[in-house]
């Protein structure tokens, strides 16, 4: 049997009037709609912030209405809690949603406390840090995962169904080689394991 594949939507940057296509770093679903975002930074070229398009998400119902909503002040909120505000900045990937404790959880690929983004020292400012954030915004809390590695970060993570553990898998990449390593996370013990790896 031959199977076929159609795009569905076409996803606009930003606030979805833009004519570059959206590129979501992470996905999750969330009160039956689904969520997609992007990194979560302002667009530096050369030292000068161009545009805040990758601070939004898109919110999919399952009719397929696409909304897009301006989450800057929800990562704004992120980067005051890790000391990451502007020139600074926090790169997420991995985000996930648990639904049992109404809570977000967020893994940063990169983070960085006061060097503006280049992509020169980009890839050695890996982040080992857990943020769990309630609904609203309003509550942060940081859990260290791991020992911080500055060339490797998180890439994604999901809740196990059935549990309030996590899975997530950390990266390296650069020109030569790519690694991954997956993680899992005792939320009861606040433990983390680190299980293999792959070239």
């Amino acid at each position: 049997m031959l199977f076929r594949s159609f795009q569905r939507w076409a996803i606009a940057d930003g606030d979805g009037k833009r004519p570059k296509p959206f590129k979501g770093e992470w996905a999750l679903v969330k009160d039956r709609q689904m969520l997609v975002g992007s990194i979560g930074i302002e667009w530096v070229i050369d030292g000068v912030v161009k545009h805040h398009d990758c601070e939004w998400t898109k919110v999919i119902s399952k009719g397929g209405l696409v909304r897009n909503v301006n989450w800057a002040q929800q990562y704004n909120e992120l980067r005051i809690h890790t000391n990451t505000s502007y020139p600074g900045y926090l790169i997420h990937e991995a985000v996930a949603w648990n639904e049992r404790r109404r809570e977000w959880i967020f893994l940063p690929r990169r983070a960085s406390t006061g060097i503006a983004y280049a992509p020169a020292t980009d890839a050695t400012l890996g982040a080992n840090t857990m943020l769990l954030v309630s609904e609203n915004f309003e509550h942060i809390e940081s859990v260290r995962v791991g020992e911080l590695e500055p060339l490797w970060g998180f890439t994604s993570v999901k809740v196990i169904p059935g549990t309030d553990d996590l899975m997530a898998i950390k990266v390296m990449e650069t020109q030569h080689e790519m690694h991954s390593v997956l993680y899992v996370f005792d939320r009861k013990d606040r433990k983390s394991t680190r299980l293999n790896s792959s070239h």
